[in-house]
C-alpha cells in the first residue's frame, strides 16, 4: 500500500489494484480503506506491506490490521523502492490519467475508476493474465461487447451458462499455477538482465558504502 493523494494496493500476484482518492489521508481513512477495499472483499491477506508515510508509521495502524490477524511490514527508509510494485502500479495509474486528461488534469477524480479498470482487464506481462482472470476465474465482460459482439457473445446461451461458468471456475488454480510458473521465469529473466548490465565494484578499506536493510516489521 501507498498514498499519493489517496490510497493504492496492489496483490502482489494476481496484479489486482485497489485505488482510491482522498481528500485528507488520516489513519482512520486508511483504516477503512483496508476493511472496504480489501477485507471484505477478499479476505484478510497474511502481510500488508506499505511505505513510511506518517499514517502507516502510526502504531495504532500496526494494532489494527493486527485486530484481523494481518502482520504489518514497512518498506525501508532508505529505500522506498522495496515497495516496487505498488511504485509500479501508481506510476501506471499516473501515466494513464495523463493520456486520458491531456491539459485536463483537474477532473482526474472522475478518470481514476476508469483507469483502475483498464488494469485490472490488461493482461500483465509478468502473469500473461489479466488480473481479473487471476481473481474471479473468468474474464469480465467489457462494456464494448454490447456494441461488438466477441465470439463469447454468439455463443452464449443462457441454459448452458452456469455449466460453462462452473468449468471456468473448476480451472482456475490450473490457471494461477500455471500464470506463477511465468511470473518466476519473468522474475528470473529479468535478473539476468539485470546481472549482465551490473559490473564488478572494487572497494578500499574506508571507503564509504551503502548498507542494505530489510524492510522493517514494525
Amino acid at each position: 500500500m501507498t498514498q499519493r493523494k489517496g490510497e493504492v494496493a496492489i496483490d502482489y500476484f494476481t496484479k489486482w489494484i485497489e485505488a482510491e482518492a482522498m481528500a485528507t489521508i488520516t489513519v482512520r481513512q486508511c483504516e477503512k480503506f483496508v476493511w472496504k477495499n480489501i477485507i471484505t472483499r477478499f479476505g484478510a491477506p497474511k502481510f500488508i506491506v506499505t511505505d513510511n508515510g506518517p499514517q502507516f508509521r502510526n502504531p495504532r495502524f500496526t494494532a489494527y490490521l493486527a485486530s484481523f490477524g494481518v502482520k504489518h511490514s514497512k518498506a525501508s527508509v532508505a529505500y522506498p523502492q522495496g515497495n516496487g510494485q505498488v511504485e509500479n502500479a501508481n506510476r501506471t495509474i499516473v501515466d494513464d490519467l495523463k493520456k486520458r486528461l491531456g491539459e485536463e488534469g483537474h477532473k482526474w477524480l472522475e478518470a481514476l475508476p476508469h483507469t483502475v479498470w483498464a488494469h485490472r482487464v490488461t493482461s500483465r506481462r509478468a502473469t500473461g493474465e489479466t488480473p481479473f482472470v487471476l481473481t474471479y476465474g473468468c474474464e469480465a465482460r467489457l462494456p464494448v461487447e454490447a456494441e461488438i459482439p466477441t465470439f463469447r457473445e454468439t455463443v452464449y446461451q443462457p441454459g448452458q451458462n452456469e455449466v460453462d461458468h462452473l468449468a471456468e471456475l473448476n480451472l482456475v488454480e490450473e490457471r494461477r499455477t500455471i500464470a506463477a510458473v511465468k511470473m518466476a521465469g519473468y522474475q528470473q529473466s529479468f535478473k539476468r538482465y539485470h546481472d549482465n548490465r551490473v559490473g564488478p565494484r572494487y572497494f578500499q578499506v574506508h571507503d564509504e558504502v551503502l548498507r542494505r536493510r530489510d524492510a522493517g516489521t514494525g
